[in-house]
C-alpha cells in the first residue's frame, strides 16, 4: 500500500496469497497486473494460469499456460501444470500422455522427482488411471503434511481397491488428525465404520463430534443408527424391538435446508432389509419421521409451456444408469420403450458415465444429466409434466430416497432395483412379478404390488471360458476330489442364520471347502462369527480376493455348486450362476429379496435346488457335493433349459402394458392428434 508502484512486492504478495489459497485475493492483484501490463515475470504468468485453474475457469487456465509456454518454452512445471488442468477436466486421454511426459523429466531430472508438486500429480493422475498401487507409492515418498483433502479421501480409497482395508482405516484416521474438522472426511470415515460392522465404534466416534456445527444431525445419526453385522438372529430381534420404541418416540428438528442435513445422515434404512422381516411397519415408521420435514408437492415458480403430445410422459430417475446390476436388470426396459412413450431419464450416476450410459443415453427422448444435488433438479422434473415417475432403485442412495416424499408426477412407481418396499406415503406402485412374489405377498408393501405377468427382465447373457480361471489359480490347500462350494455374496448379506448351514455342511461333507470373497473388514468379523462356530472345521472355509469377471464367471462354472444367502439372496448373482451352468442351492423364503433365485428356476421348470427349510437346503448342499450323478444331472437340466432366463423380452412389454393401463386408470392418456 506505501510502495504501489513497487510491481516485485505485488507479485509476491500475490504468490503468497496463492500458496494460502487465499484465491480471490491472488487473482484480484494478478488481475490488477495484468491490467497494468506490469504481469512480466514467468513465475506470475504461471501462477495466474494456476489460480484460474483452482477457480474452475479451465479456459482462461489454458490460455495463460499457452502464454507462458509462448514466451519461456515447455518446461517440468508447464508439464505439471497442464496435468493439473487434465485432472480437473478428467481428460483421460490427456492425463495418460501428461504423466508418462512428466515421468520421463523427473527420470533426467532427478533433483526434481521428489518435489511436493510433482508428487502430488503424479498421485492424482495414478489414482484416476486406476493404478491405484502406482498411487500409494508416490503418496508414501510425501510428507503427510502437504496432503489435503482429495489425497487423503483418494489415498484410503486406494487402499481399499487394493483390497488394503485396515489401511483404509488407518489412513483416514491418521486424515483426521491432520484436519480435525473436515466434514468429508469424518463422513468417509462414518461410511467406513457403518459398512465394516463397527457400530458401536461408530457411534463412539458421533459423540465426538457434539460439538460440531451439525451436533444435532449427528446426534439423530446415533439414535438412528442400524447395524449391519449382528453376532445372532436373537439380536437382530432385540435391536428391532428397541429401534421400532424409539422411532415411535423420536422427533426431528424442522431444518430450513432439511436436504443438506439429511445427507449427513446417509441411507440409515439401507442395511434393515438385510434382517429377514417384513420391513413394513419399520420404514412405515421411518417415514412419519422424515415426512414431517420434507414437502409432499411441487410446483414451478415459472411455469414453462410444455409442447403437448398424445404420448405417456414416462420419467425414470436414478444414479446407476452405468455398469453395476441395477441397469443389468433394467437397460433393456429404459431402451426400448414403445413409441407411444415419451421417456425422460434424469441421472446422477454414483460413478463414472460408461456405454451403458451411452447406450441409454442415445436410445430416449430426453437425457439430463443432473450435476448439482437432487433437490435441485426439482425443476427439471416438475418442468417435464411427467404422468409417471419410475424410480428403480429406491432406497440404495439417500438422495434419492429423501427426494421421493415430494410428488413429481401424478403417478410414482418403483422397481426391483432394491427389492424393499420403501414406506414414502408418495410412491403409488411397487412393479414386481409374478414369478417372484407369494400371493400374500401385497402385505409386505406400503404401495400397491403389481406382479407383473412374465419374465420381468431382459437379461444380456455373457461368455463363460471355464478353462480361464480354473479353482488351481486361488492357490488353496485344496484336493482334486474336494466338494468346492462357493458363496459370492457380499458380507453384510451373510445372515446369522447362515452360520448353521456353512457348520452342517462342513460336518456332513467331510471334503466341503467353502470359499467367501473377501470384500471389506466386515469380511474379517463374518471370517471371525464362522471359526467360533465351526472351530476346527472352519480350516475348510476360505475368504478369497475380488477377482475380475470374466475370471469370476469362469470360476463358478468351475466350483461343485453355488450357495446362496438367505434371507436376502442373488437376483443379479444367480442369473450369472445359472449362466455358467452351475447349480445354485435357494432357500425359498417369503419375501422378494430372497424369491428371485426359485422364480428362474420354476421359471425354466428345474425345482430340485429349490429348499423349503434350512434343513432340507443342508441336505440338497451335501448331496450336490457326494452325489456326482446328481450333480451332473442338475447342470445338464440348467444348460439345456437356461436360455428362457436371457434375452427374454415378454415381462418387459407387459410392463410397458402396466404403464399404459395405470395411465388409463388414472385419466392420463391423452386423445391422439
Amino acid at each position: 500500500k506505501k510502495a504501489p508502484s513497487n510491481y516485485q512486492l505485488t507479485h509476491l504478495l500475490a504468490g503468497v496469497y496463492h500458496l494460502q489459497k487465499k484465491l480471490p485475493k491472488a487473482l484480484k492483484i494478478y488481475e490488477e497486473l495484468k491490467r497494468k501490463k506490469q504481469l512480466t515475470t514467468p513465475q506470475s504468468v504461471l501462477n495466474l494460469s494456476l489460480c484460474y485453474l483452482e477457480t474452475n475457469a479451465f479456459n482462461k487456465a489454458r490460455y495463460w499456460l499457452n502464454r507462458y509456454e509462448k514466451l519461456y518454452g515447455t518446461d517440468l512445471t508447464s508439464i505439471n501444470s497442464r496435468l493439473s488442468l487434465a485432472i480437473n477436466q478428467k481428460n483421460k486421454k490427456q492425463i495418460s500422455q501428461l504423466q508418462e511426459l512428466l515421468k520421463t523429466l523427473c527420470k533426467q531430472n532427478q533433483s526434481v522427482e521428489n518435489s511436493p508438486d510433482l508428487l502430488i500429480n503424479l498421485f492424482l493422475s495414478s489414482y484416476f488411471l486406476k493404478r491405484y498401487k502406482e498411487a500409494v507409492s508416490y503418496a508414501q515418498k510425501l510428507d503427510p503434511s502437504y496432503y489435503d483433502r482429495q489425497m487423503w479421501s483418494h489415498l484410503a480409497k486406494s487402499m481399499q481397491k487394493l483390497a488394503f482395508f485396515e489401511n483404509e482405516k488407518i489412513v483416514l484416521e491418521k486424515a483426521m488428525s491432520y484436519l480435525k474438522d473436515d466434514l468429508h472426511l469424518s463422513l468417509q470415515y462414518m461410511k467406513l465404520l457403518s459398512d465394516s460392522g463397527e457400530y458401536k465404534s461408530l457411534k463412539t466416534f458421533l459423540k465426538t463430534l457434539d460439538k460440531n456445527r451439525y451436533a444435532d444431525v449427528f446426534k439423530l445419526k446415533r439414535d438412528v443408527l442400524i447395524p449391519c453385522y449382528f453376532e445372532t438372529e436373537k439380536a437382530i430381534t432385540d435391536f428391532r424391538r428397541d429401534f421400532l420404541k424409539k422411532l415411535e418416540s423420536l422427533s426431528i428438528k424442522k431444518w430450513k435446508n432439511p436436504y443438506h442435513y439429511l445427507r449427513l445422515l446417509g441411507d440409515l434404512y439401507f442395511y434393515l432389509c438385510y434382517q429377514g422381516k417384513n420391513e413394513v411397519e419399520m420404514m412405515s415408521a421411518l417415514s412419519s419421521v422424515f415426512k414431517t420435514i420434507l414437502p409432499k408437492s411441487y410446483s414451478l415458480k415459472k411455469q414453462k409451456k410444455k409442447k403437448q403430445d398424445h404420448r405417456i410422459r414416462v420419467g425414470i430417475i436414478s444414479s446407476h444408469v452405468y455398469k453395476q446390476s441395477v441397469s443389468d436388470f433394467y437397460e433393456y426396459f429404459y431402451k426400448s420403450f414403445p413409441k407411444d412413450f415419451y421417456v425422460v431419464a434424469f441421472v446422477k450416476n454414483v460413478s463414472k458415465d460408461d456405454d451403458v450410459t451411452r447406450r441409454v443415453r442415445s436410445s430416449i427422448d430426453q437425457y439430463y444429466t443432473i450435476d448439482t444435488k437432487w433437490e435441485e433438479a426439482k425443476d427439471k422434473i416438475a418442468a417435464e409434466k411427467l404422468d409417471i415417475l419410475i424410480y428403480p432403485e429406491l432406497g440404495m442412495v439417500s438422495d434419492l430416497y429423501y427426494l421421493s416424499y415430494t410428488r413429481l408426477a401424478p403417478i410414482q412407481c418403483v422397481l426391483m432395483g432394491h427389492p424393499q418396499t420403501t414406506g414414502v406415503p408418495t410412491m403409488d406402485y411397487f412393479l414386481s412379478s409374478e414369478i417372484y412374489e407369494m400371493e400374500t405377498a401385497q402385505s409386505h408393501y406400503t404401495e400397491t404390488l403389481i406382479p407383473i405377468k412374465g419374465f420381468p427382465i431382459c437379461y444380456k447373457k455373457h461368455k463363460v471360458d471355464p478353462s480361464l480361471f480354473p479353482i488351481e489359480s486361488l492357490k488353496l490347500p485344496l484336493k482334486s476330489d474336494d466338494s468346492v462350494y462357493f458363496c459370492p455374496m457380499v458380507s453384510f448379506k451373510i445372515h446369522p442364520s447362515f452360520d448353521e448351514v456353512v457348520y452342517q455342511l462342513l460336518k456332513r461333507n467331510p471334503k466341503a471347502q467353502i470359499m467367501f470373497i473377501h470384500s471389506s473388514l466386515l469380511s474379517e468379523k463374518i471370517k471371525k462369527r464362522l471359526h467360533k462356530k465351526c472351530q476346527e472345521l472352519s480350516k475348510r472355509v476360505h475368504f478369497i480376493r475380488a477377482l475380475s469377471f470374466p475370471n469370476y464367471l469362469s470360476l463358478l462354472s468351475n466350483c461343485t455348486a453355488i450357495l446362496e444367502t438367505f434371507p436376502f439372496g442373488g437376483g443379479n448373482t444367480t442369473l450369472q450362476v445359472l449362466n455358467a451352468g452351475t447349480p445354485v442351492v435357494t432357500l425359498e423364503t417369503e419375501f422378494l429379496r430372497g424369491r428371485f433365485t426359485q422364480g428362474y428356476y420354476r421359471y425354466m421348470g428345474v425345482t430340485d435346488c429349490i429348499a423349503q427349510t434350512r434343513e432340507e437346503y443342508i441336505d440338497i448342499a451335501v448331496k450336490l457335493g457326494l452325489d456326482s450323478q446328481f450333480n451332473q444331472e442338475m447342470r445338464s437340466q440348467i444348460k439345456n433349459k437356461r436360455s428362457v432366463l436371457f434375452n427374454n423380452k415378454s415381462g418387459v412389454e407387459k410392463t410397458y402394458q402396466v404403464l399404459r393401463d395405470l395411465c388409463q386408470n388414472h385419466g392420463l392418456i391423452r386423445p391422439k392428434n
